[in-house]
C-alpha cells in the first residue's frame, strides 16, 4: 500500500496535552477492520511456515551448489532477485501465523496480501530461474557437473512450487470485513 493510501486511513488532529498544556498531534485510525477465522489461521499456519522454510532452504541450497549455471549472465539475475520474494514471503507467513481475531487494513496488507504478492513473485522468479538454467544446460551441456546442475535446477523448481502451493493455500484463507 502506498503512503498516500496509508495516510487516508488516519484522522490526524491536534489536541492539548493535559499534563503539559502543549499541543500534540494525535492520529486516530478510521479505516476498515477485518475479522480473521482463528481456526482457519491455525490450519494455515504449518503450511505457510513450512512453505517459507522450504523457500529459504531452496534459495540457500541454490547458492551453495556452486555450479557453472549459477555464474551464467542470464541465470544469475533470476536467482539473485528471488531473494526478495523469499524474504518478504517468510515475513508475511510469520505475520499470518501471529494474526489476531480482529485486524485493520494495515495488518491485512502486511500479512495476507503481502504473502499473496510474494507468492506470485516466488512463482515467477523461480520459474524463470529454472527456465534459464534449462536453457543453460541445453546450450552449454553438463560440463561434467550434472549433479550440481540438476540440484540448482531443483532449487529453482522448488521456489516456483512453493509459490504455487502457497497461492492455492492463501486463496482458502479468507478475512471478512466487519461493518462499522
Amino acid at each position: 500500500m502506498k503512503r498516500e493510501q496509508y495516510n487516508k486511513l488516519f484522522d490526524i488532529t491536534w489536541e492539548t496535552d493535559e499534563k503539559t498544556g502543549k499541543p500534540k498531534r494525535v492520529a486516530r485510525y478510521i479505516g476498515k477492520h477485518y475479522a480473521v477465522d482463528l481456526a482457519e489461521r491455525d490450519r494455515a499456519r504449518p503450511w505457510l511456515l513450512g512453505a517459507a522454510a522450504v523457500a529459504v532452504a531452496a534459495f540457500l541450497t541454490g547458492g551453495l551448489v556452486n555450479n557453472l549455471g549459477s555464474h551464467c549472465v542470464w541465470v544469475l539475475p533470476f536467482y539473485v532477485l528471488s531473494i526478495l520474494p523469499t524474504i518478504y514471503f517468510t515475513l508475511a507467513a510469520v505475520r499470518i501465523a501471529r494474526l489476531k481475531a480482529v485486524i485493520d487494513e494495515i495488518v491485512l496488507d502486511g500479512s495476507v496480501l503481502s504473502a499473496q504478492r510474494n507468492a506470485v513473485g516466488l512463482t515467477a522468479l523461480g520459474g524463470l530461474w529454472a527456465a534459464a538454467d534449462i536453457v543453460f544446460l541445453l546450450y552449454y551441456g553438463f560440463a561434467g557437473e550434472l549433479g550440481r546442475e540438476l540440484a540448482f535446477l531443483a532449487c529453482g523448481l522448488a521456489c516456483a512450487g512453493v509459490g504455487i502451493v502457497s497461492l492455492r493455500r492463501l486463496k482458502i484463507f479468507q478475512v471478512r470485513e466487519i461493518p462499522q
